[in-house]
């Protein structure tokens, strides 16, 4: 690969990464609502769930699941139906991120990022679009395609890491429980919209 293509990947995986998806909402919110180990954690387990996702598009499912849009549509109506109670969650469920209650552990920041990271399955189509436009068939296949995971993961981390110290500033200029209620109900309106619009593509896939 050269060193042109490779930085045209890292400029694309950039501006994807910097749009406002479900992870890095997710990672806003544990910035609003979690200390610095648990977003780790979670930025590990979303991590882990784009790397699965990866290893899935290299396998093939990606090309399945364009031949079988039914399995795709379903999948994602699950994505969504997930995003939506993260949303409930996260914006009426006051009890798991009110002042008073304790902050939730490591594993579970861990498991809810992999479950982000994993609910949208257009992930396996991205990766598997993007992928084998920069990977050269004459070169070793198995080291461009590390050198383009261990790039995309060090990218997204960085934008992750940016979104999290969002919430840290947003909330370190908040004072009061009420106005963490609110924040917390911004954000989990947000999701919510997020969800909506991808059971709705979802619901229009399978109709057609």
């Amino acid at each position: 690969m050269s060193l042109d293509s490779w930085l045209l990947f890292a400029g694309m995986t950039s501006v994807v990464s910097l749009s406002p998806g479900p992870v890095m909402l997710m990672c806003l919110v544990n910035g609003v609502n979690l200390g610095g180990r648990e977003q780790a954690l979670g930025m590990l387990g979303a991590s882990l769930g784009n790397v699965l996702l990866m290893l899935l598009s290299a396998m093939g499912v990606g090309a399945l699941v364009h031949f079988w849009p039914e399995a795709f549509a379903v999948l994602g109506l699950l994505g969504a139906f997930y995003l939506i109670y993260l949303a409930w969650q996260i914006g009426v469920q006051q009890a798991l991120f009110s002042p008073q209650a304790p902050s939730p552990s490591g594993g579970y920041a861990f498991r809810r990022g992999l479950a982000v990271a994993v609910s949208n399955p257009k992930g396996i189509l991205y990766f598997g679009a993007l992928f084998p436009q920069f990977i050269d068939p004459a070169q070793a296949l198995v080291v461009q395609f590390a050198v383009l995971t261990l790039s995309f993961l060090v990218i997204d981390v960085v934008v992750m890491r940016l979104y999290a110290f969002g919430g840290n500033f947003v909330t370190s200029r908040l004072s009061g429980g009420l106005a963490m209620v609110w924040l917390n109900r911004g954000l989990g309106l947000m999701m919510f919209l997020g969800g909506a619009c991808i059971a709705w593509d979802q619901l229009i896939r399978l109709r057609s």
